[in-house]
């Protein structure tokens, strides 16, 4: 019988996380049971708190049916030269993810505008009616 449900660390650890606890929960639908590693925070460090992190890029279905996605992933695609390793893919994709995500961006922001205009608009409209109307 093997024993999966333990926490396993070394001094020099156990010196950078003092205070450190590793809790065993409850098992569910499992023949495992769920380790959380309780770790205290440091509050006077510089990286504690409101850290920026990068989000993961995420590809969204609807762009398929824009012609400019087609058009930027062959051109980030092609830019890049021949793949002959997983590094090279990987950078070529993140490359194309960094390009959508721009356009993206742009288009929202666009969008938005276009939106508020249009509200904008819609009120004066509104507006105007309800002093006609009153």
């Amino acid at each position: 019988m093997e024993r999966l449900d333990r926490g396993l660390c070394n001094e020099e650890w156990l010196r950078l996380f003092n205070g450190a606890d590793v809790l065993v929960l409850d098992w569910w639908e499992s023949d495992h049971r769920p380790l959380v590693v309780d770790m205290p925070i440091d509050l006077d460090r510089e990286r504690c708190g409101q850290v920026k992190r990068k989000s993961r890029f995420h590809f969204e279905e609807a762009w398929c049916e824009e012609p400019e996605c087609e058009e930027i992933v062959e051109r980030v695609w092609n830019n890049e030269g021949v793949v002959n390793s997983t590094g090279g893919f990987r950078l070529k994709t993140r490359k194309v993810g960094a390009a959508l995500h721009g356009w993206n961006k742009k288009k929202k922001k666009a969008l938005q505008e276009k939106t508020n205009k249009l509200k904008k608009a819609l009120s004066e409209l509104l507006e105007a009616w309800g002093w006609f109307l009153g």
